[in-house]
């Protein structure tokens, strides 16, 4: 049980000592501004009570990351050209945080579709105090190296 503590810490500290911030990546005015899908999965009821947490405070954060990055959050756009998947699962004081970036993939031999995670980062912890603010920052570590990550991908020009 000790190890199990032990362990879960360590991960714990691993999550809130990130290598550096990431500094948002300025897209040129002659790049057009690129939309992203953004799916937020369902809260437990009772860990969302006591974290005072919703899927629209944790959607309002992911969106206002991706705006600093000037990537446009949509519910919109086709399902085809990816989505940015969160998800975040609470019990007690310990939580995970997963962020994922899904796309479609057509199988041409078998006329049938599968989604596949291009892009996925996330971590566990605990917090005894259920400091929402503990999640809102990793969310917004990983919107933002997903943003940057993103960007470098698909630049489109104006």
């Amino acid at each position: 049980m000790i190890n199990r503590i032990l362990y879960f810490l360590a991960i714990f500290q691993l999550c809130l000592t990130s290598a550096e911030a990431v500094e948002p990546l300025k897209m040129p005015s002659r790049y057009a501004p690129q939309r992203v899908e953004v799916i937020v999965e369902s809260l437990p009821i009772e860990g969302s009570q006591k974290w005072s947490l919703s899927e629209r405070s944790i959607q309002s954060k992911i969106e206002q990351t991706l705006m600093r990055f000037s990537l446009e959050p949509s519910s919109s756009e086709p399902f085809d050209k990816g989505y940015l998947y969160a998800n975040v699962n609470l019990v007690g004081p310990s939580y995970t945080v997963r962020l994922e970036y899904k796309r479609r993939f057509w199988i041409d031999e078998q006329k049938e579709n599968v989604t596949a995670s291009v892009w996925q980062i996330g971590c566990l912890g605990i917090d005894p105090d259920y400091n929402n603010q503990t999640i809102y920052k990793a969310l917004t570590e990983y919107v933002e190296q997903f943003s940057t990550e993103y960007i470098k991908q698909n630049r489109r020009k104006q």
